[in-house]
């Protein structure tokens, strides 16, 4: 899988698998607990306040093959498998990427607790 491809799915699954779950507990007939809160008092949704990073820490492994076609580009660690045999020689350097991106993630907005007066 190529680097950008992981990261692009990673982000996108992330931010999917949020607002299901918020779908999922809003659709509930149970009201214990919310996904993600955020107050009606919160800029009416999410804000810069409401930003979080997805931190990644990437294993890329760049092939040289020699004798044959060489590959280009840069992978995510992977392993793969061809079934047809290579001539030639294969040098593999692997590499350690760390990064992260910041998102805001799908949010509930929430009714605030108003004070009660005396």
């Amino acid at each position: 899988m190529e680097i950008k491809e992981f990261i692009s799915e990673t982000l996108v699954q992330t931010q999917e698998g949020v607002q299901d779950a918020i779908a999922r507990r809003a659709s509930g007939k149970s009201p214990a607990g919310v996904i993600n809160p955020v107050s009606g008092l919160d800029m009416d949704g999410a804000g810069e306040m409401h930003v979080q990073k997805v931190d990644f820490d990437v294993a890329a492994t760049v092939t040289e093959k020699s004798g044959g076609g060489a590959k280009a580009g840069i992978k995510a660690f992977s392993i793969e498998l061809a079934g047809e045999p290579s001539k030639g020689a294969e040098q593999s350097t692997a590499s350690r990427v760390e990064f992260a991106i910041p998102f805001i993630p799908p949010v509930q907005l929430i009714k605030p607790i108003r004070e009660s007066v005396s």
